[in-house]
């Protein structure tokens, strides 16, 4: 199970220069540069990783609606969700 968000992406960790995401004041990951040169697409991707929560919740709703509509539920819909709960695809 991951950390429950929200999860947030801020610019600079530990007074450092490097891009990092949080919750409740914990440090989630650090964003790694290339060169210790960090990025614009370095802050991107932080942003991208704090909102996977959001992302997983909103996912899983999706597909329960899809089945409870009794519609076909994509099979790459299934395999992201599966992926990112780190069930066997």
């Amino acid at each position: 199970m991951h950390t429950k968000g929200p999860w947030k992406a801020l610019p600079t960790h530990n007074a450092g220069t490097v891009p990092y995401i949080e919750s409740n004041h914990r440090t989630i990951a650090v964003m790694v540069p290339s060169f210790n040169d960090p990025t614009l697409e370095d802050l991107h991707n932080a942003r991208l990783i704090a909102a996977a929560p959001e992302l997983l919740e909103t996912l899983d709703g999706a597909l329960q609606f899809i089945e409870l509509m009794g519609m076909k539920v994509p099979e790459d819909f299934k395999i992201i969700l599966a992926k990112a709960k780190g069930e066997k695809i």
